[in-house]
């Protein structure tokens, strides 16, 4: 009796200790984002956050990251092959030969059990110098972010930076950030959807997810407040979407009017009104322009392009939605 007992304390002892270490080792997992890099084939795979763990295991930031390294083997896939963010366990899942040398990764796809690490890989050069990056949360710019690109990935320059970006979250508890560090990094921890086109990053978590507006063909960048979707209605700050196609824009505060004019052609609509008037001809629309809180008026995009005579077409196909206005 006695026995079982002591071997009861032991076994609880060491189970105690066992938890302590996962804790401990857990803790020390993410050491340095974006530090390692990835090659697919002798060429490096851009546009990721990879980094070196505590156990020496290259992992990657989100299942995005992953999807872009194995970008061939999971087209199509509605179910991603192993919940893992270790890279080589990907890897072993397609059956591809893989090197590693320190914080540099090597893929194989030619199924060669015993790789040789190359001399000198066919590696596209890194940018030399790096480029600011224009910033929005939740649909509104953040001037001076403080952030830039390189190497298709995004980095916080300072802790002041990550201020700008996310003063709720850090009031109280603001990381030391003393060189650039990957934003991707802060999103997961503050748990916003991070995506991006070019040198644009938009991170949100309030549901309403980024979308941009190109005329024919040339992006229109809106100075504040973004585009962005209500009840599959895309809305967009009516005077900066007027003014870039030729309009004079004029807000009648007596009765809460915007009067639109270019050339013989006048356009009036109301906030809060599904009526608008094109040269005295009644029309409707199936959502009311509104006021956000930053005092902008919001319009459906695809209304007002097609009253302005354009054609206007939703594409989904890149990491953030384009609606494209051309001229007939």
């Amino acid at each position: 009796m006695k026995k079982t007992r002591f071997m009861s304390i032991v076994m609880t002892i060491i189970m105690v200790f066992g938890l302590l270490a996962g804790t401990a080792s857990a803790s020390d997992i993410h050491l340095d984002a974006g530090s390692a890099t990835v090659y697919m084939d002798n060429s490096r795979v851009y546009g990721i956050a990879a980094y070196i763990d505590g156990t020496g295991n290259i992992r990657v930031e989100t299942e995005s990251d992953m999807l872009k390294i194995f970008s061939k083997e999971t087209s199509g896939l509605f179910i991603v092959p192993t919940d893992s963010l270790i890279v080589t366990d990907w890897a072993n899942y397609f059956g591809y030969a893989w090197s590693q040398n320190e914080t540099a990764l090597y893929i194989y796809r030619n199924g060669s059990t015993t790789p040789s690490l190359p001399n000198d890989p066919s590696i596209p050069p890194e940018p030399s110098t790096k480029t600011e990056a224009d910033v929005f949360v939740n649909g509104l710019r953040v001037n001076n972010s403080g952030v830039h690109v390189y190497g298709g990935e995004f980095f916080v320059d300072n802790s002041a930076a990550l201020r700008t970006i996310f003063p709720k979250e850090t009031n109280t508890n603001l990381p030391t950030v003393t060189e650039a560090t990957s934003l991707r990094t802060f999103a997961n921890k503050y748990k916003y959807t991070m995506v991006s086109n070019g040198n644009r990053v938009y991170l949100y978590n309030n549901g309403n997810g980024p979308l941009e507006v190109s005329l024919n063909g040339t992006y229109v960048a809106f100075p504040d407040q973004q585009p962005y979707v209500v009840n599959n209605r895309t809305m967009v700050p009516v005077r900066t979407l007027a003014e870039t196609l030729g309009f004079t824009v004029e807000w009648v505060s007596s009765n809460n009017g915007i009067k639109l004019t270019k050339g013989s052609m006048v356009m009036w609509i109301w906030v809060g009104n599904t009526t608008y008037y094109i040269n005295n001809v009644k029309y409707t629309m199936d959502v009311k322009p509104f006021v956000t809180n930053n005092e902008r008026t919001m319009v459906p995009i695809r209304f007002i392009g097609e009253a302005f005579g354009y054609d206007v077409k939703w594409d989904g196909s890149g990491t953030v939605p384009v609606v494209r206005l051309s001229s007939k």
